[in-house]
């Protein structure tokens, strides 16, 4: 089928249009008229559709830049069919069907922030990593704002904590028993708003009932010496408010990512894993991360004792804790850039890297990992979130990309 328009008088050859043709298994073509085609090049005036094997009884909707539309019922193919712009007239954009306006379907989500009481905006200082590192594929400085979910003041609702860039606190959002939430922020003092939250885990370090907080230091833009790389842990009195306990965590002090909670031993307490991204200005070696017991309410790290394969695992954006052999014992499964979907067999007194899982061939950007059952057959499956195709190097297997 070919289309020759012809326009009104300011624009005669019709550039701008927009035309579809339906057929009757409701699929469609959809061009927009334009001729230039780059730097001294352009195309005729004459618009071509292959049909294929279809040839009779198209639908054909014009939509003109001005907003004016026609639409041509029974069209045959093998033909040159002439739409003027004068046959058109105007009408409302509830009268358009998708491609020419939204598609209409069931709404799942609708905005409730307002109503339920959030309004945060999230802040940062924009810095120029490559000024630092010119290499890098991606800034490292601005990562956040990290989450976490739990009820943090004991009364059964389900609070949240956002984090925080440096010179900010992060935000506490108490729910109401209405649903409604109040804000406030979780350090008032100044020291405590240098650091950067690349991750938040609440769990209960000394099983008295309550969410402690353990705090990820990260962001590649302190010196690497800096007391910013330092975790935090802080003790909940039961009522939402914390204490910082320093006397009873190790020295975690790595440019962080993420902090994921799990009891892998079975002792009843509950411990951690930290990941660790990459030091300042020396990507992509990797930064260190942490297997933290905890001793009946004392962390302790146990990286090098029970996973020294964990130590510089790699660039660490996610993990996650999952029985992938249904022994009752959780594995630990671990993602990042420029490495595989790592899995850590636990065999409860050490974790051994599952060298034949079948993912160790898949290496990529990861940037995160959930785990499930979510084709319902009784076994743990894994989604995994890779860079995606919107990039510069768009890697591939035949062509990976390599540092």
């Amino acid at each position: 089928l070919k289309i020759d328009l012809n326009g009104p008088r300011n624009n005669p050859q019709g550039i701008g249009a927009k035309i579809v043709v339906r057929f009757d298994d409701e699929k469609l073509l959809y061009y927009e008229h334009h001729l230039t085609r780059g730097y001294m090049s352009s195309v005729e005036n004459i618009i071509h559709f292959g049909l294929g094997a279809r040839e009779n009884n198209m639908v054909v909707e014009i939509l003109w830049p001005d907003g004016n539309f026609e639409k041509i019922q029974k069209v045959k193919g093998n033909q040159v069919l002439d739409i003027a712009y004068e046959d058109s007239k105007a009408v409302s954009v509830d009268e358009l069907l998708s491609p020419f306006s939204l598609k209409k379907s069931k709404q799942l989500f609708s905005e409730v922030s307002k109503s339920k009481g959030i309004d945060f905006v999230h802040e940062e200082q924009d810095i120029v990593d490559y000024n630092v590192q010119s290499i890098l594929p991606h800034k490292l400085t601005q990562n956040g704002p990290c989450l976490v979910v739990g009820d943090i003041n004991g009364d059964t609702y389900e609070d949240f904590i956002v984090g925080s860039s440096a010179k900010f606190s992060p935000m506490i959002y108490l729910q109401k028993s209405d649903g409604t939430f109040v804000e406030k922020p979780l350090f008032e003092d100044t020291e405590n708003k240098k650091y950067e939250e690349q991750g938040i885990a609440l769990f209960d370090l000394e099983n008295d009932g309550d969410l402690d907080l353990y705090l990820v230091s990260g962001s590649n833009e302190f010196p690497i010496e800096s007391a910013q790389y330092n975790d935090r842990l802080f003790i909940n009195n039961g009522k939402g408010e914390f204490k910082a306990a320093v006397d009873k965590m190790p020295m975690v002090k790595a440019s962080g990512s993420v902090v994921r909670a799990e009891d892998f031993d079975q002792d009843g307490f509950i411990d951690l894993f930290v990941g660790g991204r990459t030091p300042l200005a020396q990507y992509p070696i990797a930064d260190k991360s942490f297997l933290l017991k905890n001793n009946q309410g004392v962390l302790e790290d146990i990286t090098d004792q029970m996973a020294p394969g964990l130590r510089n695992v790699g660039m660490v954006t996610d993990a996650t804790w999952a029985d992938l052999d249904n022994d009752g014992l959780s594995e630990l499964i671990v993602v990042g850039e420029f490495m595989p979907i790592t899995i850590f067999h636990n065999k409860k007194t050490s974790f051994e890297k599952w060298d034949d899982s079948g993912l160790e061939e898949y290496s990529g950007w990861w940037e995160s990992i959930a785990s499930g059952d979510f084709d319902k057959d009784g076994d743990i499956d894994l989604i995994a979130g890779n860079i995606g195709m919107n990039n510069l190097y768009r890697p591939s297997s035949d062509r990976p990309v390599s540092v």
